[in-house]
């Protein structure tokens, strides 16, 4: 049971680890030289803390705005309990690593026995719209294993719709379906 928790928290609970593990098994897969390998680890690595950080520089910024705009008696929305991305990593980084990874399988499922042959490879965007949609959950009150199958089937769904949605367009810019 402790490996199964250490998989759970330390690994799907830290998004530069987890993606850069599926960094690494994708440069490994593609027998990529050991020094493109380190290198894309890396990168992803530091690629998302970066924009972790980046995350909590925005929403530390936003916060004073929302005092300022009430001056004009308009509607803020409910403040953020200066809950940045790091600390939000850390209460709920394993739903959306559950959620990223579901999702994920999902979205290949689809692609292998559907005509929607597209499989979501956006890196930051495989980490991104699991946080939101774990975010958003908890926003609602949701929680454990309501709250991944929930961000599962919203993450899952983007993941699968949005690519399909663009493919014409972008077939025409590019003049290539692949």
């Amino acid at each position: 049971m402790a490996v199964l928790d250490f998989i759970i928290n330390e690994i799907f609970g830290s998004a530069p680890i987890f993606l850069s593990l599926i960094a690494l098994f994708g440069l490994l897969l593609q027998k990529k030289k050991f020094n493109e390998v380190l290198a894309g680890t890396l990168k992803t690595t530091v690629g998302v803390v970066i924009l972790q950080k980046g995350t909590d520089i925005i929403i530390g910024s936003i916060l004073p705005l929302m005092g300022a705009f009430g001056v004009f008696n308009t509607t803020t929305g409910e403040p953020i309990e200066s809950m940045g991305a790091s600390t939000f990593m850390v209460e709920y980084g394993s739903a959306i690593g559950i959620a990223m990874v579901l999702g994920f399988g999902i979205n290949l499922l689809v692609a292998r026995f559907t005509k929607w042959k597209t499989v979501f490879l956006t890196g930051h965007m495989l980490y991104w719209f699991p946080f939101i949609f774990v975010a958003a959950g908890v926003d609602a009150g949701l929680s454990g294993t309501t709250l991944i199958v929930v961000a599962t089937i919203f993450t899952a769904l983007y993941m699968i719709v949005s690519p399909n949605l663009i493919r014409p367009f972008v077939k025409q810019v590019t003049q290539d379906d692949s």
